[in-house]
């Protein structure tokens, strides 16, 4: 697969992924579940707050998809980049 394409891939899917996560909190929560297991949004000394297990798991998502985004940037500027260099002036 092209770079550029790749590029556009990882940019798409970040979007439609952050969108998704966003809205329903589905990938949060499932990441949270996996690393914490029975104690995800256990709350701790009675109170529900960022010592719980998996309370920042929504923000871990988001910058997963960010970064994802990010490389998906980097590469099509790169891949744009190399291609202008080896192009012939006429």
């Amino acid at each position: 697969m092209p770079m550029k394409k790749t590029g556009f891939l990882f940019i798409i899917s970040s979007i439609i992924f952050f969108l998704f996560d966003r809205f329903t909190h589905v990938f949060s929560e499932l990441l949270g579940k996996a690393i914490c297991g029975d104690d995800y949004l256990r709350p701790v000394n009675g109170m529900m707050g960022d010592l719980a297990c998996g309370f920042n798991t929504d923000m871990y998502v988001a910058t997963c998809l960010v970064f994802l985004g990010v490389a998906g940037f980097l590469i099509t500027v790169i891949d744009g980049l190399k291609k202008s260099q080896t192009t012939p002036r006429k």
